[in-house]
């Protein structure tokens, strides 16, 4: 809706109320990939205190997020929700069925339409942050997994 037709639609009172009219425009897939890159590493920020050294995703991976986000017009949010939906249950399951344990690294691709694989990385080939070795976690300070029977997701909760 452009801002002229918001100003016939909406009476005089309720346009004085407001401060600013902010006009967003949809997002660019360029930017929709950079928001998939933070959002990958944001999850790897969080798998950090269970012991995973490192998480990539393949350029397909990325570039599926980036795509089915700009389909549904959802944006940002929507890629949000695909990375939390996709990526983390996917990284999840597999520290569940012991595919991956603590101190290795991950690595997420695309395996079919909407399907993600997951593959360990050793120690050694864990990508590492500015070549920063993180410390290794402490017997109290790792979580454990707990399996929530009100909403049916897997919890992360401190040992």
């Amino acid at each position: 809706m452009s801002l002229w037709l918001s100003m016939e639609r909406f009476p005089p009172e309720l346009l004085n109320r407001l401060d600013d009219i902010v006009v967003f425009e949809r997002l660019a897939p360029q930017h929709l990939h950079a928001i998939a890159e933070l959002e990958i590493a944001a999850l790897a920020r969080r798998l950090e205190p269970l012991g995973i050294l490192g998480l990539t995703a393949s350029a397909e991976l990325r570039a599926f997020l980036a795509r089915e986000a700009c389909a549904d017009g959802r944006g940002a949010r929507g890629l949000r929700t695909l990375v939390s939906g996709l990526l983390a249950d996917a990284v999840a399951d597999a520290l569940l069925t012991g595919q991956v344990s603590r101190g290795q690294g991950v690595h997420l691709t695309l395996v079919a339409d909407g399907q993600v694989g997951v593959q360990s990385l050793p120690a050694a080939a864990a990508p590492l942050e500015n070549n920063v070795v993180p410390a290794a976690p402490t017997a109290g300070s790792v979580p454990s997994v707990e399996r929530r029977a009100d909403r049916g997701q897997d919890a992360w909760t401190p040992a």
